[in-house]
């Protein structure tokens, strides 16, 4: 069935600090294709997904409404992920069986495998190709929490850019509609811990520059909880590494902050501008990947993941 929180939300006054958007996972079943996720989508049926098709599956997902997001869900994860199921080879674009490539967004960081970081890795590392292929996938991360124990909410999460009077932040309710599109453009970051801002000319995530430059002047921010560690900051152009910079751990005994400037102020772990080559005339991306070594599960019992955090992409067309 599709979820709905409005209800709960309504009962509890807790409207203008929550805000729902019903959503369904398509778990299909004979055949098996994968896990996907779909929202908005308001029910009460839900799409099809057994004894079915590809296409049937995403016409139906998608019920001739534009604003909806396809999402496909933990791509590798065992034998329920859509590229293992597919024969998927994400360098190249070619699958060994059905494959349909007209979804919005990819699950690249999922909460059950949050604690495999060479698995994350190498699902980032798939989305990095698809992007070089053309596709303008945006990458996100779910907790897809199942249980109160062993399985923290929001870790990982997805954090989306919106207008302060878009966001709730003024008093006004959170704009869904807006919302749902700012994600599907791209403009959004995943992370189990750092806050990481990226930006090119002062525009980021998800937004295309313009230029006639060969380097392109990247400025990049890193806040984090002092229980968050943050280890190295990696600059992408495409699947190819430009930058990794290791970062130093702050002060063991810090003054307690004064004021909300000072509070904020402690908070920057990281901050430096970088100069990405960009030579070639085609359509390029630039990508953040920000990582720590020291796990999680000091703060967030039976949690043993390490934080990592990655914006979606920044476009460059020169």
């Amino acid at each position: 069935m599709a979820g709905h929180y409005e209800a709960v939300l309504d009962a509890l006054e807790l409207t203008r600090e929550l805000s729902s958007v019903p959503g369904v996972e398509i778990t299909t079943v004979r055949p098996s294709f994968g896990h996907f996720n779909i929202f908005p989508y308001p029910g009460p049926g839900v799409p099809f997904f057994r004894r079915t098709t590809l296409k049937r599956i995403f016409a139906s997902a998608r019920g001739g409404d534009p604003t909806r997001v396809l999402q496909v869900n933990h791509p590798r994860l065992k034998s329920i992920g859509y590229f293992d199921i597919v024969g998927l080879d994400a360098k190249t674009g070619q699958a060994s069986r059905d494959w349909r490539d007209d979804f919005d967004s990819l699950e690249v960081y999922n909460g059950a495998e949050a604690a495999n970081r060479p698995h994350v890795e190498s699902v980032l590392l798939d989305w990095l190709y698809l992007l070089e292929l053309g596709h303008r996938y945006v990458g996100t991360g779910d907790s897809d929490s199942h249980r109160i124990q062993y399985q923290w909410a929001g870790y990982p999460r997805t954090y989306v850019a919106l207008p302060l009077d878009q966001s709730g932040d003024t008093g006004a309710p959170i704009d869904k509609v807006a919302l749902i599109a700012s994600l599907k453009a791209g403009h959004a970051f995943v992370t189990s811990g750092p806050m990481v801002d990226a930006t090119i000319n002062g525009v980021g995530p998800g937004n295309t520059v313009t230029t006639a430059e060969r380097v392109a002047r990247l400025h990049v921010k890193v806040r984090a909880a002092p229980w968050i560690d943050v280890s190295e900051v990696e600059v992408m152009l495409g699947s190819t590494s430009v930058a990794r910079v290791q970062v130093s751990p702050p002060p063991k005994a810090l003054p307690a902050p004064t004021d909300l400037a000072s509070a904020k102020a402690s908070t920057i772990r990281f901050e430096r501008d970088f100069d990405v080559p960009f030579e070639t005339a085609g359509p390029q991306f630039v990508v953040v990947i920000v990582r720590g070594t020291r796990s999680l599960d000091n703060v967030l019992p039976y949690m043993p993941i390490q934080p990592l955090a990655f914006t979606n992409p920044i476009w460059l067309v020169r």
